[in-house]
C-alpha cells in the first residue's frame, strides 16, 4: 500500500512532546484495505474524502511512504528502506543512530553554511546588538519639498 503525507501535528504523551505525521492511503487493493481497518480497529479514520489515514511518529518516513503488513497479517508497519540504511551505517561503524544523524546534519548543515571542518558542539551565544538611535536634525522648513518642481526630478 501508498500512503501521501497529508498533516503533520505535535502531541504531549506523559510529558514529552512528539510530532506526528499523517498519511492518507492513495494505493491499495480492496483486500488490503479490508485488512487494513480489521488490523485497525476503533483507530481506524479516514480523511474528508474517505480515504484511510495511517500515523506515525518516525521523522525519517518521507513525502510518500509504503505500508506492509507482517508475516501473520496481524499489524501494519511503515517500509522505511532509508532508516534500515542508516541503521545499517550505524551498526557498521558501531555508532549510536544518534551520532550518525548528528554527523550527517552537521555535514550538510556546514556545507550549506560554507562551514569546513568540525562544528563544535556548543556555539557561543551571538552578542546583542544594540540599536543606534537616528540622529535627529532639526529644520526650520515645514515643507522639505517647497520650491522643488517635477523638472528637478532627473528622470
Amino acid at each position: 500500500m501508498k500512503a501521501v503525507l497529508t498533516n503533520t501535528y505535535t502531541k504531549s504523551v506523559d510529558g514529552k512532546v512528539t510530532t506526528q505525521f499523517v498519511y492518507a492511503i492513495t494505493s491499495a487493493s480492496e483486500t488490503e484495505l479490508a485488512l487494513y481497518k480489521s488490523i485497525k480497529k476503533e483507530y481506524y479514520r479516514e480523511d474528508d474524502n474517505g480515504k484511510p489515514l495511517y500515523w506515525t511518529n518516525n521523522p525519517l518516513a518521507g513525502k510518500t511512504i509504503e505500508l506492509q503488513f507482517n508475516y501473520d497479517n496481524t499489524k501494519v508497519y511503515l517500509k522505511n528502506e532509508s532508516q534500515r540504511q542508516l541503521e545499517a551505517v550505524a551498526q557498521f561503524y558501531g555508532a549510536s543512530m544518534k551520532d550518525v544523524v548528528t554527523n550527517m546534519l552537521t555535514q550538510q548543515f556546514g556545507a550549506l553554511l560554507n562551514i569546513n571542518g568540525n562544528i563544535p558542539a556548543s556555539m557561543p551565544a551571538p552578542s546583542p546588538v544594540q540599536a543606534q538611535q537616528p540622529e535627529m536634525v532639526e529644520s526650520s522648513n515645514d515643507d522639505p519639498f517647497e520650491g522643488e518642481s517635477d523638472d528637478d526630478i532627473p528622470f
